[in-house]
């Protein structure tokens, strides 16, 4: 307990040195009131706080849950090509620039603040090229990412952004429906590629039960098909059940000729139209059961269907968030060549990224990067094949908020942010320190080590 307040600065002052220590006994007891360390120098491995739970004024952190992501939030990708890219982004997401620099560019496709973070890089070359489809027998890419994926609400606008980007001389490199989706996939100026997807089944349930099942565990990749005939078909207004089916027509082909008469169901070539969600990203791998693990742990993800070369996880009602390739390519991608960056993800609030943080450094997974951004307060790991996955919470209650930050002067400035001491941090918000100062740059001072 403190001592009573005095008038005296000197009784002002140990007051305020004996709260200041009450504080931290408090802060640090566990589950069973027993007193826990002192929080180590944030630059040691984690580990050292026995106790499931860390308790103070009211706010509990408990170690021991594991609290998944609320929502994608964002994928940066380093690009040779910032122009041509931007303008892939937009014609093929539909996606607007919300704020740039010489070497960063921010677009977004809907009310999030950014969807796609462009940074540019003078790496000359991308990662080393390789066939996609014979997993496990071809697959020779450098670790790192295969695609994003986004979702369209339905067969019509797939089939829409398809006849735009073959109008405007952008042709899908693979047309397969994988079972639960079917796909076309585009490649961008870096050799990224982006799968744009509809669900063939009206509900999440009946996609997992499809990747559980025998036919998918035997191919897991798909079949082929020709969009220009699924296109014919859909426009000749055949049902939509039969046109989701694989098989639904031939292999791919050769596209060639102008687009099919237009006659039961019209399609606006001209529209461009916006994904209505994000729906996984493909990442390859070196270490299979070492990435598994890793997304277990830091999104609360579990698996859906695993075969020898292939996981599927999900952390939500979704059929699967993260799909794990294994590639037997050796040596990773030069750190600054094009390609993936991070792939970022938004929990609830403070409190839930606290706990992911303390859950994590119990078990020895430290984050490489702690940075206040502006937008956002975020925590970066780093998975075993060097791919990066930010952790964030939005340091504003709207988005016209999050986007006013993102066009300040002060953005423009410095787009980065300000690095924070997370321990420092966990133990103010313990401390019951209001959480609108916590989420403030420059709430905490910079850490003793930068590790990024």
């Amino acid at each position: 307990r403190a001592p009573a307040p005095s008038s005296s600065p000197s009784a002002v002052a140990a007051a305020a040195a004996a709260l200041a220590a009450a504080l931290r006994q408090v802060a640090r007891r566990g589950a069973d009131g027993s007193i826990l360390p002192a929080l180590p120098n944030p630059r040691r491995r984690g580990g050292d706080w026995p106790g499931p739970k860390l308790r103070s004024r009211g706010r509990t952190i408990d170690i021991s849950q594991v609290t998944p992501p609320a929502r994608f939030a964002h994928a940066v990708l380093r690009t040779r090509k910032m122009e041509e890219a931007i303008r892939f982004y937009e014609r093929v997401l539909g996606a607007h620039v919300v704020q740039r620099s010489e070497h960063l560019a921010f677009l977004t496709y809907d009310e999030e603040h950014h969807r796609i973070a462009l940074v540019a890089t003078a790496q000359p070359e991308p990662a080393p090229p390789g066939r996609c489809r014979a997993v496990g027998q071809d697959y020779r890419r450098a670790a790192g990412l295969d695609h994003l994926a986004y979702t369209f609400k339905d067969l019509h606008e797939l089939l829409q952004a398809y006849a735009r980007l073959r109008r405007e001389g952008i042709l899908p490199v693979w047309t397969i429906n994988h079972g639960p989706t079917t796909s076309l996939y585009y490649q961008d100026p870096d050799g990224n590629r982006v799968e744009l997807q509809v669900d063939n089944f009206a509900k999440e349930e009946e996609g997992k039960a499809w990747m559980s099942s025998e036919a998918f565990e035997q191919n897991p990749i798909g079949v082929e098909f020709n969009a220009e005939q699924l296109l014919e078909r859909y426009v000749r207004g055949e049902p939509l059940d039969l046109l989701l089916r694989q098989g639904a027509t031939e292999a791919s082909g050769a596209l060639a000729g102008p687009l099919p008469a237009l006659q039961c169901r019209p399609l606006d070539g001209s529209r461009v139209i916006a994904p209505s969600r994000f729906a996984h990203a493909v990442l390859r791998t070196r270490n299979l059961a070492g990435a598994i693990r890793f997304y277990e742990r830091v999104l609360g993800a579990h698996v859906v269907q695993q075969s020898k070369h292939l996981a599927f996880l999900t952390y939500d009602e979704e059929h699967h968030r993260i799909a794990l390739a294994y590639t037997p390519q050796k040596a990773p991608a030069p750190p600054s060549a094009a390609g993936l960056d991070h792939l970022a993800y938004t929990v609830l609030h403070l409190p839930a990224l606290l706990q992911t943080y303390a859950r994590l450094r119990q078990e020895g997974i430290l984050p490489v990067w702690t940075i206040n951004h502006g937008p956002t307060t975020s925590l970066y790991y780093q998975d075993p094949d060097g791919n990066k996955v930010e952790l964030q919470v939005d340091n504003f209650a709207t988005e016209a908020e999050l986007k006013a930050c993102m066009q300040s002067e002060s953005f423009v400035r410095n787009p980065i942010g300000i690095e924070f001491d997370a321990d420092k941090l966990l133990e103010r918000y313990l401390r019951g320190d209001p959480i609108e100062l916590l989420l403030q740059q420059g709430a905490t001072e910079a850490p003793p080590r930068s590790k990024l």
